[in-house]
């Protein structure tokens, strides 16, 4: 980068000479040859090339400023420069790039580089052709013109169509929608939604208070200001606009037909019928839709054929559906960006042959003092030790990241393997709770759930936190609970689930 920064600096000084010599010639010669230099010149002039070079000078800046090829890493300490709070990574990140040889530090630190240069591409061309499609949608039909058209068209016949709804998953302050994994199970099931079915996605949840990065899905900025001036100019209250419904904790049966997962509603229970059909009537014809909802969806949505051809064709599949969604809607920059990337390039180095493990003890562990049963704790210690000598390549070296609801894990597994040991610096918080419902936590409990997906294998006791990272991470049988014969040294038991086996089970997939 900075060779391209050279470079241009040279070309620039380069034709600034030549343009000097091109006029004192005209100058002393004939001024035909000033017209001559004005004509055949034009596009030699500096300006475009001060124009490259400064687009060169800020792309770089970007990028960690560290010298190429060094083995000592960059600052493990970021500031938000928006909240101004810090980012720094934990003790245990910093002891395991010390103890690599000077080698793998350097790749590591090479790794980090290329990991930043991808996320701060525009798209992730593995992702497939849809991205800067709904992005164009989505900016189009977000402007406060079109949404007023919106509006009066919907009071005019009663209805809009679908290029004219609006889709917002939401949650209300002081209501337990669940924790971030439900959260997200939720919000993604809404925007396959919408991206199926030509609607426009929005998240109103009380913390998300950022403007997203690639296309503004937050209602607060988005599409409330806008309802708010045609309630008052029509003397109304803004709130009797919205079509409000909780989907919370619904059988997925009845939700899979509201939201035309697969199209056809349930016939064995009568007397629902007529409720949902008359859900699936408004979800496809109201303007202006909030829909509570804790339940995944998109792997269902590929059992369904005519979809998953078209979610195919986009370039989605059930191995990257979650990453590209996670990629577009919760692009991480700056500090946290930073942070996560330091986790992946440890954790993805050929030599290290990583195992994320996620133990949930329930809520009570997130009070201060909670200790968990021992007999539990070394049960999952040996388990992942077993793993660990059964999986890995014999030039690898076992390194375990253990993301907990309880401190007091983490530090047990350092106790246990110091030198295998990576643990993230976010305090265990629950985000279901309201006194933690903010958005540093969001951030900080979203980076873990990336971070979590990094290893090459993930082991959990039963939890949707640990369910999603396998999700996002989307290798099939790299996941597994830790229950009974985990431990079995012979590995015969060392079964690990699907993919598909994971959707099933609770706020599904």
């Amino acid at each position: 980068q900075r060779q391209d920064t050279d470079r241009c600096a040279v070309r620039m000084l380069s034709q600034q000479s030549l343009q000097r010599k091109y006029l004192l010639l005209a100058l002393t010669l004939f001024p035909l040859f000033l017209v001559g230099y004005f004509v055949l010149a034009p596009g030699r002039s500096t300006i475009g090339t001060i124009k490259d070079c400064t687009k060169v000078s800020q792309d770089n800046a970007h990028l960690p400023q560290y010298e190429l090829g060094s083995d000592e890493p960059p600052s493990a300490e970021f500031v938000d420069p928006n909240e101004g709070k810090l980012w720094a990574v934990h003790p245990t990140l910093k002891n395991l790039f010390e103890s690599l040889t000077e080698e793998q530090r350097k790749e590591v630190n090479e790794m980090e580089r290329d990991f930043l240069r991808q996320a701060m591409r525009k798209f992730n061309p593995t992702c497939g052709t849809w991205q800067e499609t709904y992005r164009k949608k989505h900016i189009e039909r977000t402007k406060p013109d079109y949404i007023k058209k919106a509006f009066y068209m919907w009071k005019e016949t009663g209805s809009v169509p679908a290029n004219m709804q609006y889709v917002t998953h939401y949650c209300p302050k002081g209501l337990d929608c669940g924790g971030v994994a439900d959260h997200v199970l939720g919000a993604f099931s809404l925007f396959g939604y919408c991206l199926l079915h030509n609607k426009i996605f929005l998240i109103d949840w009380p913390e998300t208070i950022w403007t997203p990065e690639r296309f503004n899905w937050n209602a607060t900025q988005v599409i409330k200001p806008v309802l708010q001036e045609i309630a008052q100019t029509r003397e109304e209250d803004a709130e009797s606009y919205w079509f409000t419904q909780n989907f919370l904790n619904w059988d997925p049966s009845r939700l899979d037909y509201i939201i035309n997962v697969h199209g056809t509603p349930r016939t064995d229970k009568p007397a629902e019928i007529e409720h949902d059909n008359a859900l699936h009537t408004k979800m496809e014809s109201l303007p202006f839709i909030r829909i509570m909802l804790n339940r995944g969806s998109l792997f269902r949505r590929f059992k369904h054929e005519p979809t998953q051809q078209l979610l195919e064709e986009w370039g989605l599949n059930h191995r990257n559906v979650y990453s590209c969604f996670w990629e577009n809607l919760f692009p991480l920059k700056g500090a946290p960006l930073m942070y996560l990337t330091k986790y992946r390039a440890i954790l993805n180095h050929p030599d290290i042959f990583s195992i994320g493990v996620h133990i949930r003890n329930g809520d009570e562990a997130f009070a201060e003092g909670f200790k968990p049963n021992q007999d539990w704790l070394t049960y999952y210690q040996q388990c992942v030790l077993a793993v660990g000598a059964k999986s890995g390549a014999k030039h690898q070296r076992p390194m375990y990241l253990v993301v907990s609801d309880s401190a007091s894990i983490g530090e047990s597994f350092i106790h246990t393997y110091p030198n295998r040991t990576l643990l993230t610096a976010t305090v265990p918080t629950h985000f279901s709770s309201v006194a933690d419902r903010n958005r540093d936590n969001l951030l900080r409990i979203i980076t873990d759930e990336i971070i979590l997906s990094y290893p090459s294998y993930q082991l959990h006791s039963y939890s949707g936190f640990a369910r999603l990272a396998a999700f996002v991470r989307g290798n099939d049988r790299r996941s597994r609970f830790m229950n009974e014969g985990c431990t079995d040294p012979t590995g015969a038991n060392l079964f690990y689930t699907s993919l598909d086996y994971l959707s099933l089970l609770w706020s599904l997939g």
